[in-house]
């Protein structure tokens, strides 16, 4: 995927000095401190048990600038009623599948928001769709 992003970059024409693509083991990968203005994580977080995305936000957040930008598209699961149902069936399914198909340690989504408020960032917009179940948020340190 990351391959095909680059490409699809490229193709666009994007600049190769503008846009670093990387592929890294988390959390053991330790990036750069400061370095990057946007931290893109779509569809990722929620790979991760709590303790474990607690460090990588950690390690993540210490690679963002001064006016960082942190881009997250992700499972969620809504506060009450049938969309909480809803969400938590297909979540469920969605779990059972790839922990048996990838390994997956993570059991259920946890939500990043406390780790990336600890982190510096506040919430600036999110949109849910989905009923819930999909959230897209920008955060700005």
């Amino acid at each position: 995927m990351l391959r095909i992003a680059e490409q699809r970059w490229r193709a666009a024409g994007g600049k190769a000095e503008s846009v670093e693509f990387i592929h890294a083991e988390l959390p053991t990968w330790q990036p750069p401190a400061k370095r990057y203005d946007l931290i893109v994580t779509h569809f990722f977080l929620d790979c991760f048990p709590g303790e474990q995305l607690a460090r990588i936000v950690e390690s993540l957040s210490n690679a963002a600038a001064p006016g960082a930008r942190w881009l997250v598209a992700d499972f969620a699961v809504p506060e009450r009623g049938w969309r909480r149902w809803r969400a938590r069936l297909i979540l469920s399914l969605a779990y059972a599948f790839f922990r048996r198909a990838t390994a997956l340690k993570a059991r259920r989504v946890t939500a990043p928001d406390p780790f990336l408020a600890h982190a510096g960032f506040r919430l600036a917009t999110r949109r849910t769709m989905e009923w819930g179940l999909l959230q897209a948020d920008l955060w700005v340190r």
